[in-house]
């Protein structure tokens, strides 16, 4: 028997007949549970070699900071960790550890619910980038030793 979809919450009566016998029952219908959902994140990419924060928007944070756990991975298995800072029911904010250039997929948990749904999953999608703007001069001495800029998004002024 297939239980045909409630117009309210709460029982109601179902009758069914196979062959001369019939029956009725009262099927109980419960409240649809919504998970959290995340809506966006902020900022959707950042340098590999700078830490920084990460914000989670969406709905439905109500476990405690403590029963959070978010991590960066990618296609290759690489995962990091990140650091839950604080929660509430609308933003997670997270920690960002730095890592390998690449295309990351974030993934929430919460203990007891499990994994956090997307809203939408391309929205699922961070990214640590170096950006490469230019090199100059583009030629030098065939014996080396020729000084040259690179400019470009993400780098640390640290690293040199």
């Amino acid at each position: 028997m297939i239980i045909p979809a409630c117009s309210t919450i709460g029982g109601a009566s179902l009758t069914y007949s196979y062959k001369n016998l019939t029956r009725s029952i009262v099927f109980t219908f419960n409240q649809p549970s919504v998970g959290p959902i995340i809506s966006s994140l902020s900022p959707s990419s950042a340098s590999p070699v700078r830490k920084g924060v990460l914000t989670i928007i969406g709905s439905g944070f109500t476990a405690p900071t403590s029963d959070i756990t978010v991590y960066l991975t990618n296609s290759t298995g690489k995962v990091y960790q990140m650091r839950v800072l604080s929660s509430n029911s609308t933003t997670i904010l997270c920690g960002i550890p730095g890592g390998l250039a690449g295309n990351y997929y974030l993934d929430v948990s919460i203990a007891g619910e499990g994994s956090v749904s997307f809203n939408n999953p391309s929205d699922n999608l961070f990214v640590y980038e170096l950006v490469v703007n230019g090199i100059t001069p583009t030629t030098g001495a065939y014996y080396g030793g020729t000084l040259i800029t690179i400019t470009g998004i993400n780098f640390s002024p640290d690293v040199l």
